[in-house]
């Protein structure tokens, strides 16, 4: 009896399963189920029948110009082939499209002050939290989950942060990494410490949400007449990297207080201090 061959819907609901439980990571499978039912629809043809070049008409047509739309159609149709729901994997040799890094734009050190001292003026917490942003490189996220208890450790140069990774990756525990605190990151943190107790119910430092640290940065930011592309937590981050970078840090330490795990991702900062020093040098004729 002739085994009867799985429709794409079938296909597609296996491979959704398949991610959820752990093959993917939840942002990526977000993304790439939008990629992956944009095609089939379009293709109008199962899946069993599809071909390299069909991929290729849809990329031309759609004007892809990312990795994420290949990455997402390449997951799934070898997700099908290698178990045995399609009879070959046309994704296999489908050309790879690069994006091209957009270069992180980060705070001078003037419009840093700038930003610190307009937020100190509307709240002086205000003024810390941005401070203590900045100072440890942290992400929105981690620094909203620190915990004072748990991740305030002293080290011989004084208090460090543990910063926790929200980023969760398929087959990977959550990594945590230690700060350590310049003089103006102890500061603020004893600051924000000295504060904590009044608010028993919540255990974390900043006892606020991400899209609350968003709205103190941009608002601080709009006051401190900053382009709109740095008045976000993120660009404090941006900041931190290339700040260590002009000072002459190894890139290799800055990846690691980041916490990135390929070094590609820190290399891109690389490209705003050389950007830096060639205005520099200009300075010279």
């Amino acid at each position: 009896m002739e085994t009867k061959e799985p429709s794409t819907d079938q296909v597609f609901g296996e491979w959704t399963l398949w991610a959820e439980a752990g093959g993917l990571a939840k942002s990526s499978l977000r993304v790439y189920t939008l990629y992956v039912a944009d095609f089939l629809h379009q293709a109008a043809k199962p899946a069993s029948e599809i071909t390299e070049s069909d991929l290729l008409r849809w990329i031309k047509d759609r004007g892809v110009k990312s990795h994420v739309p290949s990455a997402g159609l390449k997951s799934f149709f070898r997700f099908g082939y290698t178990r045995g729901f399609l009879p070959a994997d046309p994704t296999t040799h489908l050309p790879h499209i690069t994006s091209r890094k957009s270069v992180p734009k980060a705070l001078d050190e003037e419009q840093l002050r700038r930003l610190v001292y307009t937020a100190s003026m509307t709240s002086q917490r205000h003024g810390w939290i941005i401070t203590l942003l900045y100072a440890s490189g942290a992400r929105a996220t981690e620094l909203c989950s620190v915990e004072p208890a748990r991740d305030v450790v002293n080290t011989s140069g004084g208090p460090s942060l543990v910063l926790r990774e929200t980023k969760t990756r398929p087959g990977h525990e959550p990594i945590a990494r230690t700060i350590p605190l310049g003089k103006s990151g102890q500061i603020a943190l004893g600051a924000l410490m000295d504060l904590h107790p009044v608010r028993t119910a919540d255990p974390t430092l900043l006892a606020m949400s991400r899209h609350n640290l968003w709205r103190i940065v941009n608002q601080a930011g709009r006051k401190a007449e900053l382009p709109q592309d740095l008045r976000h937590p993120h660009s404090l981050r941006h900041s931190f990297a290339t700040h260590l970078l002009d000072r002459g840090v190894n890139v290799r330490v800055v990846q690691e207080l980041l916490g990135h795990a390929k070094l590609d991702t820190t290399m891109v900062y690389l490209a705003v201090t050389d950007d830096r020093k060639f205005s520099a040098v200009q300075n010279l004729s």
